[in-house]
């Protein structure tokens, strides 16, 4: 009984831990586009910093 509550919270932990990190990846995608739209002159500098895609495959 005390293992299944464990890998329950364990697994609430992990599903957690994934929607945070989903969020904050939404959140800064947004900011970024919304820069592009309103000052297109840091265009060049943004894509440096904000490049989607870079994680593992």
């Amino acid at each position: 009984m005390k293992d299944r509550k464990k890998k329950a919270f364990e697994l609430r932990r992990l599903q957690g831990r994934q929607r945070a990190s989903n969020k904050y990846r939404v959140k800064r995608r947004k900011i970024v586009e919304y820069l592009y739209e309103t000052k297109p002159e840091l265009h060049p500098q943004l894509r440096k910093v904000y490049r989607p895609g870079g994680g593992r495959p």
